[in-house]
């Protein structure tokens, strides 16, 4: 019985020392978050569809897929 209680005081103590790491670690990222216009959301700059939020790329300049990609690029050459 002694053993038992030893291994779940261990145990016990492991699982709360890794949910502190793992609370620190996502407080960590989500500080990391872009800081701009966080209401707005991200849009194609082509077609206007709204894009997935990205933790490093934010605001103007996105496309949503390749042919909007190929679209920008031609209305630069014109």
């Amino acid at each position: 019985m002694q053993v038992r209680w030893l291994q779940d005081k261990v145990q016990t103590k492991l699982h709360d020392k890794m949910q502190k790491k793992w609370v620190a670690r996502t407080r960590a990222w989500v500080s990391g978050m872009p800081q701009g216009d966080v209401g707005s959301p991200d849009r194609c700059m082509v077609c206007g569809k709204q894009l997935k939020r990205h933790r490093t790329v934010a605001g103007e300049g996105r496309v949503c897929s390749p042919e909007c990609a190929l679209t920008w690029a031609e209305t630069l050459e014109s």
